[in-house]
């Protein structure tokens, strides 16, 4: 009897058991939140079922509505298979499946649907297999439905204003614009008085979703001008915008009076000492400059700021004679003020001998194998027969100041150097020779020529050219006559950089019997080439021999060099 009692109690417990687990069984489905025309309908099945080895079951849908685009299953260890053709799927596994695995379909909204018609997707007929005794459990229908969504209004193109208004900043007042307000008149005009010197610019959008992105708020305007305000307005779809022009014009304060001030705070003369001292009140001066100088610098400054100066003259001065310079100030009112410097160009130097003809009258004999030597600065000039007319003088001028000076002072970045002018001058003109001449400058105090660097200095440019070193001195052979700059490294072998130069032509300034022209020699010296002076062949050569040398006696130089050394030691 109590056997009975026990089997009859296990089998009570197993039907309970199996009506809880057939109870639990059910499915759930979710898709878009909101469904348009033309949308791609995403929709994602679960079963909430323990211990899940595979299910079954089948779609329904309306085909003239959406079409079937895709299914999977979001876990690719399950085995699943759908056919659209049926609408029926099926899956199972090796493994229990995961309650947070899901179906997942596809399918496209057609395009014509209308707003509020009803699109659904069923799923029926589900069976779910259940424990390792592959127990079949029913699981109630599920579905999805949603109706077509009324589409959103196309974005406003509207970008016009409904109102558009000016007030003074000080008070609030209105100010009228002409013509009157209109949002599809785009241009005004506002005239104010002297007295409004800043207005507030208030506007707002025809449609609420515009934009107003630029032009209000408070505007400052200047006395006796006309300021352009731009109000610009960008319409809701992002693309399209209007912009309102207002201009406003401010006169002058009827009260001012302009300045008469037409003086000058300041003039000077590059490089050279007004003769007085300048002083507002004195209009007139003087300045000498050498017989070289063919050109100065002037500059003003105007004691008022709203005064204007205007200088005339300061180039091509005439040799020998007064240049006059005139610095104009008109004040704010037109009133004027003149100051006048008269520059002394020194004349040039006599080009005949004394109880001779003049040269209007003697024919242009080539002179023979001359040598003029500067006595102030030290310089000399050879000049070859037929290389200058007869009567050529030689002129030299230590520059210590102006543009040019400051374009050297800049390369030598502190070292020594020093700049000259040299010209050759015939018939009180300056000319360049037909040929080569050589200049001889001193090498500077305390500097090895040897280590010098040499330049042409052309338009505040330096130009790099060749020399040689003779009894201490530079020696520099040229055909065109300019100004020269010579940089000196220390004695003890440290260099002076000179700045931003350029490399000369090599058929430009040479040196010796390398550039191909016609040099004649004056006395005799053991000479150094300068590094820029090396031909291009000898060079070329050079680098090539010694990359060879590198590659095939490195060794054999090396250990060469540690015995030198070590003998020197000794």
């Amino acid at each position: 009897m109590k056997k009975i009692i026990s089997l009859i109690t296990v089998v009570a417990m197993l039907l309970t058991l199996m009506m809880i687990g057939v109870s639990a069984a059910s499915a759930t489905v979710t898709g878009n939140s909101t469904l348009k025309a033309g949308d791609t309908l995403t929709l994602t099945l679960k079963f909430n079922t323990a211990d899940l080895y595979g299910f079954e079951g089948d779609v329904t849908y309306d085909s003239s509505k959406i079409e079937f685009q895709s299914a999977k299953f979001s876990n690719a260890a399950v085995t699943f298979n759908y056919n659209d053709a049926t609408k029926h799927f099926t899956a199972f596994s090796a493994s229990v499946i995961s309650t947070s695995d899901s179906v997942q379909m596809t399918f496209k909204v057609k395009a014509t649907l209308a707003a509020g018609t009803s699109v659904s997707v069923g799923f029926s007929n589900l069976l779910n297999v259940v424990g390792i005794m592959c127990e079949e459990q029913s699981v109630p229908s599920v579905s999805y439905t949603k109706a077509i969504a009324t589409p959103a209004p196309a974005p406003s193109t509207d970008a016009t204003l409904s109102s558009l208004k000016l007030t003074n900043a000080n008070g609030g007042a209105a100010i009228s614009l002409t013509p009157s307000f209109n949002k599809n008149v785009t241009s005004y005009t506002v005239s104010v008085p002297y007295n409004v010197s800043k207005v507030n610019v208030s506007a707002t959008a025809t449609n609420s979703k515009a934009k107003i992105t630029a032009g209000t708020g408070a505007v400052t305007l200047k006395e006796n001008s006309t300021t352009t305000v731009n109000i610009k307005v960008q319409a809701e779809d992002g693309k399209t915008t209007k912009t309102y022009t207002v201009k406003i014009t401010r006169p002058s304060d009827p009260n001012y009076k302009p300045s008469t001030n037409a003086d000058l705070a300041s003039l000077t003369v590059t490089g050279y000492t007004l003769s007085p001292a300048f002083a507002k009140n004195t209009t007139a001066y003087t300045v000498s400059v050498p017989s070289g100088v063919s050109s100065v610098k002037v500059t003003a400054k105007a004691a008022d700021t709203k005064a204007k100066v205007a200088v005339s003259g300061g180039s091509n001065l005439v040799a020998g004679a007064d240049n006059k310079v005139t610095v104009t100030c008109t004040a704010e009112s037109g009133a004027k003020k003149v100051y006048t410097i008269t520059v002394k160009r020194a004349a040039l130097p006599e080009t005949t001998a004394p109880n001779q003809p003049d040269k209007t009258d003697a024919p242009d004999i080539p002179v023979i194998d001359t040598t003029l030597v500067d006595e102030l600065t030290g310089v000399s000039c050879f000049i070859p027969a037929g290389k200058a007319p007869a009567g050529t003088v030689f002129t030299i001028q230590e520059i210590t100041s102006g543009a040019e000076y400051d374009v050297c002072t800049a390369a030598a970045a502190g070292g020594v150097f020093k700049l000259y002018n040299p010209a050759l001058v015939a018939g009180g003109v300056q000319i360049q020779p037909t040929g080569t001449v050589k200049m001889t400058f001193p090498a500077l105090e305390g500097i090895d020529s040897e280590s010098a660097h040499v330049y042409s200095v052309v338009g505040g440019v330096l130009t790099e050219i060749p020399f040689t070193s003779v009894d201490g001195q530079v020696v520099i052979e040229t055909h065109e006559v300019v100004p020269v700059a010579i940089f000196a490294s220390a004695v003890d072998g440290s260099s002076t950089e000179t700045g931003v130069y350029t490399e000369a032509p090599s058929t430009d300034i040479q040196s010796g019997e390398e550039s191909g022209m016609e040099s004649d020699t004056e006395g005799e010296g053991t000479t150094s080439e300068n590094k820029s002076g090396i031909a291009v062949s000898v060079l070329v050569v050079s680098v090539v021999a010694a990359f060879l040398v590198g590659m095939a006696g490195g060794i054999v130089i090396g250990a060469a060099l540690k015995s030198k050394k070590n003998k020197e030691s000794e």
